[in-house]
């Protein structure tokens, strides 16, 4: 419950650093979407930016002030008397839902990448073997060793970047 809390207060703080006064309550209770929608574009971006700078996860504080929000707003449009102003509360609620709904505001860890790029000694071996006048070259006929030297060619060139797939085409 107080991690919940703290958000909801985090949200408030955030409003008042935005418009300069503590009016998230006010923006709240006349359904002012456009500048709720400000409000919480902004404390998520705060969000963000403190979980890159300390590298904590902040996605359970905007997920708490995030349906703080929409908990709030769909109250008000239930006491709301005008229907059309209901209708535009209503919609303009769908339409922040849509837009906030899978934004987390801490960044996605980064995972460990392949292999993305051959040594320069796998290279030059890779030359010796594939070449077609070189003693290294396993395969018996010319024609064999210039295809696959094209092929080996073809595809340090064109950015081919795992060994396995290189030696793949030459023993099939």
């Amino acid at each position: 419950m107080r991690k919940h809390l703290s958000a909801i207060d985090a949200l408030y703080r955030s409003a008042e650093r935005q418009i300069g006064d503590d009016c998230l309550y006010r923006l709240l209770f006349e359904l002012d979407v456009p500048l709720i929608e400000g409000v919480a574009s902004g404390f998520f971006n705060e969000e963000r930016n403190r979980s890159i700078q300390y590298g904590i996860d902040t996605s359970q504080r905007w997920n708490s002030a995030n349906r703080f929000l929409f908990d709030v707003m769909q109250l008000g449009i239930g006491v709301e008397k005008d229907n059309a102003r209901v209708v535009s509360a209503h919609a303009s609620l769908v339409r922040l839902g849509l837009q906030l709904k899978n934004l987390s505001p801490s960044p996605r860890k980064k995972s460990t990448h392949a292999l993305r790029a051959l040594p320069s000694v796998v290279i030059e071996e890779l030359y010796d073997v594939a070449n077609p006048e070189s003693p290294r070259n396993p395969f018996r006929t010319d024609k064999a060793r210039w295809r696959n030297f094209c092929i080996v060619l073809a595809m340090l060139h064109l950015g081919l970047r795992t060994p396995t797939a290189l030696i793949q085409p030459l023993t099939a």
